[in-house]
C-alpha cells in the first residue's frame, strides 16, 4: 500500500485499487493515446475503487466500486462500466454524468443518479446469466434527472425524480461531510387494503316446505484532493 500526499499524481494500471481516507477526496481521469480525456470524476472520503480492465484503443474501462460515493463524467468516445456488488452501471452516451453511492450502513440501498445523459443498470455477467435462466433478470435505464435505489442483490427497490441541482447540492454536502442521509428517499409503501367486514342480512325463520332444486356446476377463481490518472500505454 502507498499513501499519496496532497496534490500528488499517480498513474494506475489494471488491478490497481484506490482507497480514500474519510477526511480526504480524490480526482481521477482517464485519457487515450492522443491525450483526449475519456473519463473524469471524483471519489469522496471513504470510497474505494479498483481498475478491473482498461482498453484505451477501444475506449472501454471497467471499474469496481466497493465503498463510498463517486461521480463519473464521460468524454466523447468512451464506454465505462462500474460494478458495485450485484449492480452493474454502464454508460456510453457522450458526456454522460452520474453518481454512484454505497452507504456504509449494512442493508442500506445502493443509489445511482444521473445528472446528464443516460446510464443502463443491470447485473454483472455471471449474475445476469443466472438471473436470466431463472427468469428474474431486470434492466433499468436512467436518464438525466432520475435516480434509483437497489438492494444488495441488485434488485430495483424504486425510482424517483432527482433534478441535477438537487443532486449537485447533495454531492457538495457529501463532499464536505455534512450530508445527513442518502441522495434521495423512496416514497413510503402504501398499506395493503384491508377487506371490509360485511354483515349477513337477518333471515326470518320459515316453515319447512317440500321442494326440489336443480343447479348447474360453477367454478370461482381465487383472487483533501489527490489526482489519479489512467493513461494509454
Amino acid at each position: 500500500a502507498r499513501t499519496l500526499a496532497d496534490a500528488e499524481t499517480v498513474d494506475l494500471d489494471a488491478g490497481a485499487m484506490v482507497a480514500v481516507g474519510a477526511a480526504s477526496r480524490a480526482a481521477f481521469s482517464w485519457s487515450d493515446a492522443q491525450a483526449s480525456e475519456l473519463l473524469a470524476g471524483n471519489l469522496l472520503g471513504g470510497a474505494s475503487l479498483t481498475v478491473q480492465s482498461v482498453d484505451p484503443v477501444a475506449g472501454t474501462l471497467s471499474l469496481l466500486q466497493e465503498a463510498g460515493t463517486a461521480r463519473f463524467t464521460l468524454g466523447n468516445a468512451a464506454t465505462v462500466k462500474v460494478t458495485a456488488g450485484q449492480l452493474l452501471v454502464s454508460a456510453a452516451e457522450p458526456t454522460s454524468s452520474f453518481v454512484l453511492s454505497l452507504a456504509a450502513k449494512a442493508g442500506a440501498p445502493v443509489w445511482v443518479a444521473v445528472d446528464k445523459g443516460a446510464v443502463s443498470l443491470g447485473k454483472p455477467a455471471p449474475v445476469a446469466s443466472a438471473s436470466s435462466a431463472s427468469g428474474a433478470a431486470e434492466a433499468v435505464t436512467l436518464k438525466a434527472g432520475q435516480a434509483a435505489a437497489f438492494d444488495a442483490a441488485g434488485k430495483l427497490l424504486g425510482q424517483v425524480d432527482l433534478p441535477a441541482e438537487k443532486l449537485g447540492a447533495w454531492f457538495k454536502d457529501a463532499e464536505a461531510g455534512t450530508a445527513t442521509g442518502p441522495m434521495a428517499t423512496l416514497p413510503a409503501a402504501k398499506a395493503a387494503a384491508q377487506p371490509l367486514a360485511v354483515s349477513q342480512p337477518a333471515v326470518a325463520p320459515v316453515a319447512p316446505v317440500a321442494a326440489s332444486f336443480g343447479a348447474d356446476a360453477m367454478v370461482v377463481d381465487a383472487g483533501a484532493c489527490t489526482t489519479l490518472r489512467w493513461n494509454a500505454a
